[in-house]
């Protein structure tokens, strides 16, 4: 007898200590005004024996402690450029402690302040790495993309970014999409005086986040953290220049931001080979260039190619010829209610290449005696690409939500390529070919997701549903002429010539 009330004693001594040490605390951080999520704010959970538990706040602002010890503790959070936050929590012996932290912005101004210290450069919390952009100077007027460069670990090159050895694919602004997460429009528009720092981390999948189930899926990511007085107001700015032989280059952005508004316009023009947009805007249908067949450099024609370009081609950095460029975007972000979020961007791009090319080739006396060979090349292209992309995100509940995503792109491509080329044997005409190529394609792709999700009260039990649709084509046309003749030492001229079209 004494033994059975022994072990029940211990066991309901067992259950008590594991409901002691299985508490959690969680919570959100938000800005007092917009009652927005602070992205990284450093939360600290001191207990009564001067241990410190700390963790960061994620993408919506929320924080969570496990397997806490009841009692009481202090709960100190802090984030750049807001007042620090401190108080007293109480974790009950049982159940989960929630709190809802709302911070303010420290908008005291200092008459005169020495700073002697250098400050934090970068700084690893958990997963992420935040850089602090007042540890790193660039010259007034510089764009995020300058500030990026400067930062180690991070590097800029060819249009695009690699942190951490991996490429950059998506770019937020204070956690949310700017141009549907385009880097090249996030770093190249942005000023850097707006930035207080740069969050690299490795996003999940919105199925993930949502779960709390990690799917394996993440991208490398980029967050751009901007000051508290850049989040509400105008702010922009615009840059020309004109130089010789007529070259200019004109570009400006300008951004309307209200708390969860934000609307930012950007344009561009120039005619100096700077193609600031993705390779997503040229979409293939730049492939065709100026091709067909080609004789010369050799006595009976010799060997022969095709002159093309792709979009590799078109891109930042670009030396094949002469690039004119034009575009204009529009970028919209908002929360409509408490309910609707909604994201949305257009973007329109037009560009004009020229490449124009003369080759001079002379033979030695102990490879072909007396033979000279002149090439003409020029290839001009034109591209037109419109594209549009839209989330619409709505909170059904706290444990259901509907999103739309309805994605749209038209593009048009015309080239055009001539080849001229000329063999002379001893100043005499060997041998003569020309090849003019027109090309014309157009591109269309068009497409929607429905996802209904649902958040079960068993933690991790999800139910997703998906509809998603898509429908693109590409219609491509090809026209080349050809043109060969050789001449004979009695003058007589023999011709090779034929007429193609190629449809795609």
């Amino acid at each position: 007898m004494f033994t059975r009330v022994r072990f029940v004693f211990l066991g309901v001594a067992l259950l008590c200590s594991l409901s002691v040490f299985a508490q959690t605390l969680s919570g959100v951080v938000t800005d007092q005004k917009s009652r927005e999520g602070l992205i990284s704010a450093t939360v600290q959970l001191i207990a009564g024996d001067g241990k410190i538990n700390y963790t960061s706040t994620d993408l919506k602002g929320m924080f969570q402690f496990k397997k806490l010890p009841a009692g009481t503790y202090t709960l100190q959070i802090s984030y750049v450029g807001y007042k620090t936050y401190k108080e007293a929590v109480v974790i009950p012996s049982s159940g989960e402690k929630k709190v809802n932290v709302m911070m303010r912005e420290d908008v005291n101004l200092l008459d005169e302040v020495s700073v002697n210290a250098r400050a934090t450069r970068a700084e690893q919390k958990e997963d992420s790495l935040l850089y602090n952009a007042e540890a790193f100077k660039v010259m007034q007027g510089s764009s995020a993309e300058d500030l990026l460069a400067k930062m180690p670990g991070i590097v800029v090159e060819g249009g695009s970014i690699q942190a951490q050895g991996e490429e950059v694919k998506k770019v937020l602004v204070d956690g949310k999409e700017f141009f549907d997460g385009d880097v090249n429009l996030a770093i190249k528009n942005l000023p850097s005086d707006i930035i207080a720092g740069i969050e690299v981390f490795d996003k999940k999948s919105e199925q993930a986040e949502f779960t709390g189930f990690d799917d394996g899926e993440e991208v490398k990511t980029i967050n751009i953290v901007t000051k508290g007085g850049f989040r509400q107001g105008t702010f922009g700015e615009v840059s020309a220049g004109y130089g010789t032989e007529d070259r200019y280059k004109v570009s400006g952005n300008v951004n309307f931001f209200n708390e969860d508004r934000r609307i930012s316009l950007l344009g561009m023009s120039n005619n100096v080979n700077q193609q600031n947009f993705s390779q997503e805007d040229l979409a293939g249908v730049m492939s065709s260039g100026a091709s067909g067949k080609r004789r010369g450099g050799g006595r009976n024609g010799g060997r022969g190619g095709a002159f093309g370009g792709n979009a590799s081609d078109f891109m930042v950095g670009s030396t094949g010829g002469v690039t004119s460029s034009n575009g204009l975007g529009i970028n919209y972000v908002d929360q409509w209610g408490e309910k609707w979020k909604v994201t949305g961007s257009y973007f329109f791009n037009q560009s004009d290449n020229l490449t124009q090319q003369q080759t001079e080739r002379e033979y030695f006396d102990s490879s072909l005696p007396g033979m000279t060979y002149s090439e003409y090349q020029e290839s001009s292209m034109k591209n037109w690409n419109h594209r549009f992309n839209m989330k619409l995100d709505y909170q059904i509940s706290n444990r259901t939500s509907l999103q739309f995503r309805p994605t749209l792109s038209f593009q048009n491509n015309d080239s055009h390529g001539l080849l001229q080329g000329l063999n002379l044997l001893n100043g005499m005409s060997d041998n003569e070919t020309e090849t003019a190529t027109l090309g014309e394609n157009d591109a269309y792709n068009v497409g929607a997701d429905l996802i209904l999700r649902h958040r079960f009260l068993k933690e991790g039990r999800t139910l997703s549903l998906m509809l998603s649709g898509k429908m693109s084509n590409t219609d491509g046309n090809t026209y080349t002429d050809y043109l060969n003749t050789l001449y004979s030492a009695d003058g007589l001229s023999e011709t090779d010539s034929y007429s193609q079209w190629k449809q795609t």
